[in-house]
């Protein structure tokens, strides 16, 4: 990332007087003038744009941990900046990003790459505001109150001669739409004192699920082992999935002209036994 570096320059300027012998100096000095930030041709830094050509996006998300987890629910949030050709572009220091939940504030904490922001361990209030600042000035201004409400009766069923599994859950709301990915298969071996992790070849993510849900890879697909073979080689295995929720019946706040575009999610663990 190229940083841009900013200038701000006190000049200051003595004139002498002369003549008649006058051994006083007259001494002026010119007001401080404040000098615009650089950015160059630096296309992919944000203060390179005007306000109307960028788009604001911001993600919230309630996760639920497993069960036993010493935080069950958590929040955390993201953003970035869009260009009009949308790409992201790096922060600059004149476009500041804010959350504010229930009168307390929150800023970026850290950025895991670049050029997303993250807030982390947000509190789990009914309400957030969310602030784009331009020097100093509201440039789009959100508010949110609700987060869709997730999925619950998570199931599987497995069939021997396809070597196919199948996912099933139902959603709390009608208009919910799902996207989930196949973390991890968890087996305990035959001796029943040891276990092994086995992860996807191919994380089979996919954007838009629909219950009941059939990956197209078979289990020896994603896991080199059919599922004639984890049964001869395992005592046990469960399969855990990640499901995020979004509802688009849910409609964010937008307070001023500039609009900024808000992604809301439930994220939901589900762990479930395959034999």
């Amino acid at each position: 990332m190229k940083h841009r570096i900013g200038l701000l320059s006190l000049v200051l300027l003595a004139g002498c007087g002369g003549g008649g012998g006058n051994d006083n100096e007259k001494k002026s000095i010119e007001q401080p003038k404040e000098v615009e930030p650089i950015c160059g041709d630096m296309v992919e830094m944000s203060c390179t744009y005007n306000v109307e050509d960028l788009t604001p996006h911001f993600g919230l998300s309630i996760e639920d941990n497993f069960e036993g987890s010493q935080k069950p629910l958590r929040a955390h949030g993201s953003t970035v900046l869009e260009n009009t050709m949308s790409k992201h572009v790096y922060f600059d220091e004149i476009d500041k990003m804010k959350i504010v939940s229930e009168g307390v504030e929150f800023e970026p904490d850290f950025i895991t790459s670049f050029p997303r922001q993250i807030f982390s361990d947000l509190p789990l209030n009914s309400t957030f505001e969310l602030y784009w600042y331009r020097n100093g000035d509201i440039v789009s201004h959100a508010y949110v109150d609700t987060f869709p409400a997730g999925m619950m009766l998570f199931g599987i069923e497995t069939e021997y001669e396809s070597d196919q599994i199948t996912f099933s859950w139902h959603n709390k709301s009608d208009s919910a739409s799902n996207a989930g990915e196949i973390l991890y298969l968890k087996c305990i071996k035959n001796d029943g004192l040891s276990n092994k992790m086995l992860f996807p070849e191919d994380l089979a993510y996919q954007f838009s699920l629909s219950s009941p849900y059939t990956p197209n890879l078979t289990l020896k697909e994603l896991f080199d082992y059919s599922l004639y073979e984890l049964e001869d080689n395992f005592k046990s295995c469960e399969i855990t999935v990640k499901i995020h929720t979004t509802d688009n019946n849910i409609n964010p706040i937008n307070y001023t002209n500039k609009k900024m575009k808000v992604h809301l999610e439930r994220v939901q663990l589900n762990t479930a036994s395959i034999f």
